[in-house]
């Protein structure tokens, strides 16, 4: 009985270090699953608040279209006096500077809508800037984990470079505007990353040498809604992206 724990016991030490490094290498791939998680973690939460922002920019130029079709038709109108009064000089007059006065107010109200656009386009591309940047700060910090043993290295950071998506009506001075045709994806937001694992000499002979996993994360406005919910989206490839 002796010896056979004895026998047991030599049995156990024998595989005591195998057991010890298989179970460290399962914390090291614990530790890199959780610095991937942390990538994609940030990179879903920031979106979702870039996403909001865009609402509330659809938001703000959609409610301009009732004042832009009222002032074309005011417009329409406008023109029409100056037609039916065109023998009568005073009264020609008079509807040619109430046909100006709309007039410039299309024109005010058409800079107002080019600048909600041009200012929603400017903060997305800020935001997504921001974002990548955010990301690459934490893949630094973490490829010096466990750096002895194995580096996390995240390589081809890119991410799709996206517009307020929407459209114009019709080419007149202050049109209506709609959301792009096909408005789910244009608008949507992704980035994409390769995370490597590359092995020291201290566990080239438990993991790959290298290793490579294709990353991504992307939201979208989901307008067949009518509360327009943000919705997770699972990344089609090709995109053009930029690094």
């Amino acid at each position: 009985m002796g010896d056979q724990k004895g026998f047991v016991a030599i049995h156990f030490i024998s595989f005591l270090p195998l057991m010890m490094a298989v179970g460290f290498c399962l914390y090291l791939f614990l530790s890199f699953s959780d610095s991937n998680l942390e990538m994609t973690q940030t990179c879903l939460r920031d979106q979702i608040k870039i996403q909001q922002n865009i609402k509330s920019s659809l938001h703000s130029l959609l409610k301009l279209n009732p004042r832009a079709q009222h002032l074309r038709t005011q417009y329409h109108l406008a023109q029409l006096r100056c037609l039916a009064v065109a023998a009568i000089p005073p009264a020609l007059a008079a509807a040619e500077a109430h046909r100006d006065m709309i007039y410039a107010q299309r024109q005010i109200l058409d800079l107002q809508q080019k600048a909600l656009i041009k200012m929603a386009d400017v903060q997305i591309a800020w935001d997504q800037n921001l974002l990548k940047i955010k990301l690459v700060q934490i893949s630094q910090r973490r490829k010096s984990d466990f750096k002895s043993f194995m580096i996390n290295e995240v390589s081809d950071l890119k991410f799709k470079p996206t517009k307020l998506s929407v459209i114009a009506n019709d080419p007149a001075l202050a049109p209506t505007y709609s959301l792009s045709q096909n408005f789910i994806e244009d608008q949507s937001l992704e980035f994409t990353w390769n995370l490597k694992t590359i092995s020291q000499k201290a566990m080239a002979r438990f993991l790959p040498a290298n290793s490579q996993f294709p990353q991504s994360c992307s939201t979208t406005i989901n307008s067949k809604e009518s509360t327009w919910p943000i919705v997770y989206r699972e990344v089609k490839l090709p995109w053009k992206l930029r690094s």
